[in-house]
Formats: structure tokens, sequence, C-alpha cells
């Protein structure tokens, strides 16, 4: 049933994936197949349960790994090293959703504007840096 999927055999990179948006994208691409390679930069017990939850549903893990990480280059570096380590492969999806909301800002409307701006520099640095 696994090898129907629209995304099997696809790997993903997502950042920000402990919370928000970034944690939907995660369920999403894992639910149509896709093997995951995740980073945030808070240690979140959510991003541990979903990696938990993701490789005890297939019969060789990892099916997702979780990494501890910050957008700059040496770490984006590292989450591609992590794809060719792991999955033996290349990325071919990249999502970038570091910083969208976290818990001092759940909503966007209580963001401020310093930090949106640095929402906005995080996630295009780590576009372009992963590109």
């Amino acid at each position: 049933m696994a090898d129907t999927l629209p995304l099997s055999g696809r790997i993903a990179i997502i950042t920000g994936t402990a919370c928000g948006m970034g944690l939907g994208v995660a369920v999403h691409l894992a639910s149509l197949g896709a093997f995951l390679v995740l980073g945030d930069c808070s240690d979140s017990p959510h991003l541990e349960q979903l990696v938990t939850k993701l490789n005890a549903s297939i019969d060789l893990p990892p099916r997702a790994i979780a990494l501890l990480v910050d957008i700059y280059v040496g770490v984006v570096k590292s989450l591609f090293d992590a794809v060719e380590s792991t999955f033996g492969g290349r990325a071919h999806i990249i999502v970038t959703c570091a910083a969208i909301c976290d818990y001092d800002y759940p909503f966007l409307a209580e963001t401020s504007e310093e930090v949106w701006d640095h929402t906005l520099v995080v996630n295009a640095r780590g576009s372009f840096l992963c590109c």
C-alpha cells in the first residue's frame, strides 16, 4: 500500500517542525509516503513524538529523523548530510517553516514587526541556503 502513495520513495527536509505550520507540513508529507528529515531549533517533545510514531509505523525504520538545528550555512549542510547518511539519497522536497509561529507569538496578529521581519529573513535564508 505504501508504494502507491504519491510521495513514496521521496525524501523531504522540513525546518520549523516542532509546532505550527512546519509540524502540519511534516504530518501531511508523511501521510503521502515521504521520508523526512525534520529540523527545529527547539528540542520539542512534539517533534520527538512525531518521529517515534512515524518510525513505529513501518517495518524498516527510520522513516523520519529529527535534528536540532538553526538556519545557517553549516547546519543546512548537516540537513543534506543527514538525508544522504540516513536514506542513501538526495532530498527531493525542501520546506522552510522556521519561525512562522512560536510559543511566544502563537498568532501572526500578535507578532511584532521586528519578529515578523526576522521570520522572513530566517525562511528566505533557509530556502536560499538549501537551494
